[in-house]
């Protein structure tokens, strides 16, 4: 498929050692890792993707992509998509 993340792509955490680094948002520390899936979708979540855009690049259905995004907030500790970006930037995982 086209457009899927794979053979080629750049790995979402741009090859730095520490996209497993466990912190939360509010205090510096995750509650668990993100895998590989969740930290895909978290790099399209920074980009402003839908979840129609994220389910259509990424090759998953949207009832998956909802989970994935519901498991990326709550492992960030936020609330909401808009504050996605700035706690993966302090978290050192974009």
């Amino acid at each position: 498929r086209t457009g899927r993340l794979g053979r080629g792509s750049p790995p979402p955490c741009g090859g730095r050692r520490h996209c497993r680094r466990t912190s939360s948002a509010a205090g510096g520390e995750l509650s668990e890792p993100l895998s590989p899936a969740e930290m895909n979708v978290l790099r399209l979540l920074c980009h402003h993707k839908s979840n129609a855009e994220i389910g259509e690049i990424l090759g998953i259905k949207l009832p998956t992509v909802k989970t994935y995004v519901s498991s990326v907030l709550r492992k960030l500790g936020v609330k909401n998509r808009g504050a996605v970006k700035d706690a993966a930037v302090k978290l050192h995982l974009i």
